[in-house]
């Protein structure tokens, strides 16, 4: 959002930096493990510059791990290791907290000013970025998470904002309020959670089959996947043995890390002890 003013940006600016926001609130899932690497590897290839927004007050104010900022601390430091296991160069990034940039003394200013621009109904919409809803019980702190992220955002200096579709609303009103208080609009990518996931690492999709049922057969391309199994030339079954033989290639070295690392083994451990909080 927009496709013209991203070709632009690229265009124009030698020197771009992209974000990706995260609330540590639990064990990792396959989209955040897996495609978020495979998403800023793609960037740091482009030569954008990358920042790892690990939003550790956020998670508090939501009430995450029982809004406990010592166990949200060692989930976001869990995070980290599985980036690392999913191939990602920690190196070749800049790793931000949002406890030490609430620090600057300019942050609350911004976020009062941004505040000032959202309407009640406003924020209220824009909860599900927080995975909550308008119709939860919501604390004063949790109303105060949309303005939160969109500070953030000005606050880094981000030109690319490069976060899933569920954080959407986020982006929409950083976008919108950026002009009001002379601040640069970001561009916004969006990805999906899983669409694809199985093509990023793989240059073809196998299907193994005894010749009864049609044989093997090889997929280049995700759109193909789909219209033979939409056309019901790919049977259920055959797709979910396929399916699960590539995921548990590409989660391998996940779990090979978490098994031979004694930090990250310690840190899951920890992470899975605890209490998860909605």
């Amino acid at each position: 959002v927009t496709e013209q003013e991203l070709k632009e940006l690229l265009e124009t600016k030698s020197k771009i930096m992209a974000y990706d926001g995260f609330e540590p609130s639990g064990l990792a899932h396959v989209p955040f493990g897996l495609l978020r690497a495979l998403n800023v590897q793609k960037m740091l290839k482009a030569k954008i510059d990358f920042t790892l927004f690990l939003a550790d007050y956020h998670a508090f104010a939501n009430n995450k791990l029982s809004g406990d900022l010592e166990s949200i601390k060692k989930c976001s430091d869990y995070f980290i290791e599985v980036w690392k296991a999913a191939g990602l160069d920690t190196k070749k990034i800049k790793i931000v907290y949002a406890s030490d940039i609430i620090k600057a003394p300019e942050y609350f200013d911004m976020l009062l000013k941004i505040s000032k621009q959202l309407t009640l109904q406003r924020v209220l919409r824009a909860v599900t970025i927080m995975g909550r809803s308008e119709k939860d019980s919501l604390t004063s702190a949790q109303l105060l998470y949309p303005a939160m992220q969109v500070t953030d955002i000005f606050q880094l200096n981000v030109d690319i904002c490069q976060l899933g579709m569920d954080q959407r609303r986020a982006n929409m009103l950083a976008r919108e309020i950026a002009e009001k208080i002379n601040r640069k609009k970001p561009v916004a990518v969006h990805h999906h959670m899983l669409l694809g996931l199985i093509f990023e690492k793989f240059s073809s999709f196998e299907i193994n089959r005894p010749a009864k049922f049609g044989g093997n057969e090889s997929f280049s391309s995700y759109a193909d996947l789909e219209k033979s199994f939409a056309e019901g030339k790919l049977h259920p079954m055959d797709l979910k043995n396929s399916v699960s033989n590539y995921m548990e290639q590409l989660i391998a070295p996940v779990r090979k890390h978490f098994e031979k690392d004694s930090k990250a083994k310690r840190l899951f451990e920890e992470i899975k002890a605890l209490q998860v909080t909605r």
